[in-house]
């Protein structure tokens, strides 16, 4: 491999892209590719900092990152991603007994997403758009093929499955693989695309978060299965299976989570407006779903408030999604139509794009008193040991501690 980062760094975009090409109908070589983007990474990462590698750990990336860790030119959270990406590399090029067969795009998304992550501190001034190719992502994609797909033929995905789900699954507790519903497609209607046919399998699961990125039929014709494991599907049982999925991450514990987003460029606009809005491509803008919003500048959170709900666009031209909202006394439209019109007052920045919206913000003076300013976009801590009872009593409990004190 050559040792100039500019051929590097190309070599790795054409990985990346192909990780983004098959992430849905070959989520296997994916993986694949970004293992290969970790050793292109580790070894040109080694040989800027300490000089060419020997000749074991060349070809090792045990060596590499445990020798980098070592040497302290690889921390400790890229070491984290980096056995994320080895281990999802090593189940994917490797025979496993048939279980690779039945890796998806969702569960490969921890890799891409360390993947992601990894390049951003390897280029860290990248936009990842271009990088990428500026094409769509395969949820987009997905959601356009659907369209097109179900407005162009008399027979849609849901059709086709619903016949094949009451053709194969007569008994209660039969199960089908996901592997056999794409393999049926291919042999009898190959005009649909893999990634189009299992995406809508995963829309139909009423247990699984791919149907929350999607428009559900209000007639209940999409809670058709049940997924019992990851690729295995039964049909769903009303009155014996848990309620069909409405809100994503209901089960997260987001009552006890404190997210605070470095606002340093804007700051003002969002204290002022109450709304905190970001890229929306994961890696290092994943926001998980907390209870209260600080914003941090310089070394401090001044301003926390109660979390109402985030909403994202994936184009200008989206209706707007509803990810999930804290408080339900406020329709989803009224979100959507308020965060859309702060988009369209002051995003400086390219779609797809995520917004928060808060309550009123309330003072405090919660700081960052370690050397180094915030370097993330954002940082969740866990409050449940605070027992706070609202916002202000947070605020006031907050302005006595440090984040190396939360952090415990």
């Amino acid at each position: 491999m050559s040792s100039n980062r500019h051929l590097v760094i190309g070599r790795i975009q054409k990985a990346y892209q192909e990780c983004l090409k098959f992430s849905y109908e070959h989520p296997d070589i994916a993986v694949n590719r970004c293992r290969k983007i970790l050793e292109m990474m580790l070894i040109q990462n080694h040989r800027e900092k300490q000089g060419e590698p020997d000749s074991k750990a060349m070809h090792s990336v045990d060596k590499l990152v445990d020798i980098g860790q070592y040497l302290g030119i690889i921390s400790p959270l890229q070491g984290l991603n980096m056995r994320v990406i080895q281990t999802f590399g090593n189940f994917g090029s490797h025979f496993q007994d048939g279980a690779e067969d039945e890796l998806c795009f969702e569960e490969i998304q921890p890799c891409v997403i360390a993947t992601e992550t990894l390049i951003k501190w390897f280029v860290p001034d990248i936009d990842m758009d271009v990088f990428s190719g500026k094409e769509s992502t395969p949820e987009i994609q997905t959601e356009i093929m659907e369209i097109e797909q179900e407005s162009n033929e008399r027979t849609t995905i849901r059709s086709l499955i619903h016949q094949l789900a009451k053709d194969r699954l007569t008994k209660t507790g039969d199960t089908i693989r996901l592997r056999e519903v794409s393999k049926w497609f291919e042999k009898h209607h190959p005009k649909y695309s893999r990634n189009a046919v299992e995406t809508h399998v995963g829309m139909m699961a009423t247990n699984g978060e791919t149907r929350l990125a999607h428009r559900l039929k209000s007639d209940g014709s999409d809670e058709l299965f049940f997924r019992v494991k990851p690729g295995l599907y039964r049909l769903y049982l009303p009155g014996d299976d848990p309620e069909p999925i409405i809100e994503s991450e209901q089960h997260s514990g987001w009552e006890d989570k404190l997210v605070i987003v470095n606002t340093a460029n804007s700051f003002d606009a969002v204290q002022l407006s109450r709304m905190y809005m970001s890229p929306n491509t994961g890696g290092n803008y994943k926001l998980q779903r907390s209870k209260y919003l600080g914003i941090y500048k310089n070394k401090s959170v001044p301003y926390i408030a109660e979390v109402i709900a985030r909403i994202s666009f994936h184009k200008s031209t989206s209706d707007g999604y509803v990810w999930w909202r804290n408080d339900h006394n406020i329709e989803k439209s009224e979100l959507v139509k308020l965060a859309k019109d702060e988009i369209d007052r002051r995003m400086d920045f390219d779609y797809p794009v995520q917004v928060i919206i808060t309550e009123g913000f309330v003072e405090t003076n919660f700081k960052k008193t370690s050397q180094r300013g915030m370097l993330q976009n954002n940082r969740v801590f866990d409050i449940t040991n605070v027992n706070e009872k609202s916002v202000s009593e947070l605020a006031t409990i907050l302005e006595n501690m440090s984040w190396e004190d939360l952090n415990g």
